[in-house]
């Protein structure tokens, strides 16, 4: 029979963990993705053992990541206060949904500029209250999963921007010169410029 020698961690060649088989074929299972592995054999009979195999290095591929959720939208709530964030279910790509994650921003920098919520996989909503008047906020959603072997790893961040109170035209762009037309809850006097957490100013008309 045979005896495989299998180590974690470049440059490791310990080889301490240790695995019988009676083939001259074994398969690893089990093992972490995007990991470097060491790995030998000894051929074993009545007399004792060979000398061991040169010690082969590999590194297993990165786990696959879940998709982001798709057609994230916000609505604005009757209080105009209140924004509720929805979003179609996400792509899980071999893994297991244990989760989304939504933030909120309004870009000023500090821990009460911005807010963060773990939701359940079959809850595709949530509703932020109690926001600041005349504010843009950045909402950004993402998947949290677990894959085959167990661990957590998740998906890239779907972002939007939506403002407090009535329904208005949202213009995105500079102080001199608009950079596309958005439209969504937010209130101002006409062409009052609001600053944006994604860096462009905002103007309402």
């Amino acid at each position: 029979n045979f005896t495989v020698y299998l180590s974690i961690g470049a440059g490791n060649l310990s080889l301490t963990n240790y695995i019988n088989s009676p083939n001259n074929t074994f398969v690893l299972l089990h093992l972490l993705p995007d990991t470097v592995y060491n790995v030998a054999v000894e051929a074993n009979n009545e007399y004792g053992a060979s000398p061991r195999s040169p010690t082969a290095t590999f590194t297993t591929v990165p786990a696959a990541a879940p998709y982001p959720p798709n057609n994230l939208h916000a609505t604005i709530l009757n209080d105009g206060m209140s924004i509720s964030v929805e979003w179609n279910e996400a792509d899980e790509n071999g893994n297991t949904i244990l989760a989304y994650e939504i933030k909120r921003d309004d870009g000023r920098g500090s821990y009460l500029s911005s807010e963060s919520l773990l939701i359940l996989p079959h809850v595709r909503q949530a509703i932020f209250r109690k926001l600041k008047y005349l504010t843009i906020y950045e909402f950004s959603v993402r998947t949290i999963a677990q894959n085959s072997t167990g661990y957590n790893v998740s998906s890239t961040w779907n972002s939007m921007v939506a403002g407090t109170s009535s329904q208005l035209m949202l213009k995105r762009g500079t102080s001199t010169e608009d950079n596309g037309l958005y439209t969504g809850p937010s209130a101002a006097s006409p062409h009052q410029l609001v600053f944006g957490p994604d860096g462009f100013i905002y103007t309402y008309d």
